[in-house]
This record gives structure tokens, C-alpha cells and sequence, in this order.
């Protein structure tokens, strides 16, 4: 059911995508759908946190901060895309990193992969890292 709608909504978009399609796609009834999720926009999250429970989170953060270049780190952060928490600066970072915005900008929005990391990358450095 997940993967017919997450087909769905990368090829026409979670706007364009209806339950409708998805009971068709996945040829289950829509009561078992709505039982399961109760509304498309759980679907969608279902679908963001299967994919940010592959990440090992731990394992990228520490990565990242390893690099000896800031900036560097940053963009490794970026394509992994780590939580943090934390006050300030941590706040930032976790705020910019959240699933719902990859969602918006990726499956909704429509940007590719690599449009989201080099934005996500350039706004952590602009907004983490001193200006010089």
C-alpha cells in the first residue's frame, strides 16, 4: 500500500495523488487504506519515516563532525541528514533537516535529490558558519 502511493505521489505528486489512485494501484479497498492510515497526509508520513529509519543518524552526525573542514561536514550532513538537538545553532540545523521538509520539497515540490542537498547544504553553511 506504502509503496503504491509513494510510486504515486514521485510520479504525479501528493496533490495530484488521490486515495482514490492508491486503492487502485495497490489494489486494496479504500475502508482497509483509511483503517490503516485514516488520510493521505499519513500515508506520505508513513512513507518519509521508512525512509529516514534507514539512515543510521548516529553514525552520519559523527561523520560529519569529524570533518576537519566545517563547511565540508555541513554538506556531508546535508546528504545524510542527521538530527540534532540542542539550543541555537542546533536549532537551526534540526529545523532545516526535517523530514516534513525533504517531503514538501522533493515529493510535493517537486525538486530532485540533488537540488534539495546542495540547498540544504549551502543554507546550513550560511547559517551554521561564520561569514567571512
Amino acid at each position: 500500500m506504502a509503496a503504491a502511493a509513494r510510486n504515486l505521489f514521485a510520479a504525479d505528486g501528493y496533490v495530484a495523488t488521490t486515495i482514490a489512485a492508491i486503492v487502485e494501484a495497490a489494489d486494496i479497498p479504500a475502508p482497509t487504506i483509511y483503517s490503516a492510515f485514516g488520510a493521505k497526509a499519513k500515508i506520505l508520513r508513513a512513507i518519509a519515516w521508512g525512509v529516514t529509519a534507514t539512515l543510521d543518524v548516529d553514525a552520519s552526525h559523527e561523520e560529519a563532525i569529524a570533518r576537519p573542514d566545517p563547511a565540508q561536514g555541513l554538506r556531508l550532513a546535508a546528504h545524510l541528514a542527521p538530527g540534532v538537538s540542542g539550543g541555537g545553532g542546533g536549532d537551526i540545523y534540526v529545523a532545516l533537516v526535517l523530514p516534513e521538509i525533504y517531503r514538501t520539497l522533493v515529493l510535493e515540490r517537486r525538486w530532485t535529490v540533488d537540488q534539495y542537498e546542495t540547498w540544504l547544504a549551502d543554507t546550513l553553511i550560511h547559517q551554521l558558519l561564520p561569514h567571512s
